[in-house]
């Protein structure tokens, strides 16, 4: 093989080894950036997990403490003349408005972690965001 063949081959290999560590450079800072991206996401869900938490445990604090106005009112009920049913009323609404908050509680975290799902696999799979 001649010089001058030798020279174009290695010419050309030269410039594919440029052009493969441009790719590669380009590549691995966007994987850094992805991995960046995602541990924020992990930060954001255990937050929104803690915050979850505390409402769920409001939303059944309201509701036991419900259930226990309703129970009181109603065996008070004989001794207050009916008055206590006041009390147990108001438990009802006390008991159904911690069950809905409960409810309404899940639902928006479910909503949320689908959201976050959705984000974490556009950054995995390099989608624009």
């Amino acid at each position: 093989m001649s010089n001058r063949k030798i020279d174009g081959a290695l010419n050309k290999y030269s410039a594919t080894y440029d052009t493969l560590s441009s790719v590669y450079k380009t590549w691995e800072t966007e994987r850094k950036k992805a991995i960046l991206e995602l541990e924020a996401i992990v930060k954001e869900m255990n937050s929104s997990e803690f915050t979850d938490n505390v409402t769920q445990i409001v939303g059944s604090g309201v509701s036991v403490a419900g259930a226990a106005a309703v129970l009181g009112g109603l065996l008070l009920a004989p001794f207050t003349g009916g008055v206590s049913a006041i009390v147990s009323i108001g438990g009802v609404v006390a008991g159904v408005a911690g069950g809905i908050t409960n409810l309404t509680s899940d639902k928006i975290k479910e909503n949320y972690a689908l959201s976050k799902l959705k984000e974490a696999e556009d950054i995995i799979l390099c989608r624009s965001r």
